[in-house]
């Protein structure tokens, strides 16, 4: 993994504008895929690359929810306001998710890779990744109907 750092380093940079939220959000990445890292069959590059691009814009989404709700309005109940926030609690709860629900579940639903094109990044097989995507879908949408946060 050491050797693909500096290209994760520039994807982020690319995203985010930001030398110093690059390094955060690769060496977030660089913890998840420790984390999994007895389930990855090297090299693990692509999925490296997916995640740090998920990451970012994760991030990007998060910062424009900040900034768009910043203005000092909390009485706006207009439909985008309502749109946003549902946004931002969906967000919260995908990443509650463990890593590889969420893994799949932003490649399949947020980049719309096909199921055995994310078999092959994850090594893994197609009902593996199914089983993976079912659960992370049922625990969204159980969560989001309680109107909790994670």
């Amino acid at each position: 993994m050491v050797r693909i750092r500096p290209r994760l380093i520039a994807q982020a940079q690319r995203y985010l504008n930001d030398a110093d939220a690059a390094e955060d959000t690769v060496q977030d990445v660089m913890l998840k895929l420790w984390t999994i890292r007895n389930d990855l069959k090297v090299p693990a590059d692509n999925l490296a690359m997916t995640v740090t691009r998920n990451m970012c814009i994760s991030s990007l989404r998060c910062k424009k929810l900040q900034y768009g709700t910043a203005d000092g309005d909390t009485a706006d109940t207009s439909p985008e306001a309502d749109t946003q926030e549902h946004i931002r609690r969906m967000m919260d709860i995908v990443d509650s998710l463990p890593t590889m629900q969420q893994l799949i579940l932003r490649m399949r639903h947020i980049q719309g890779i096909d199921i055995h094109e994310i078999a092959d990044i994850m090594h893994t097989n197609e009902a593996n990744v199914r089983k993976n995507l079912s659960r992370a879908r049922q625990s969204v949408r159980d969560k989001f109907r309680k109107g909790g946060t994670p």
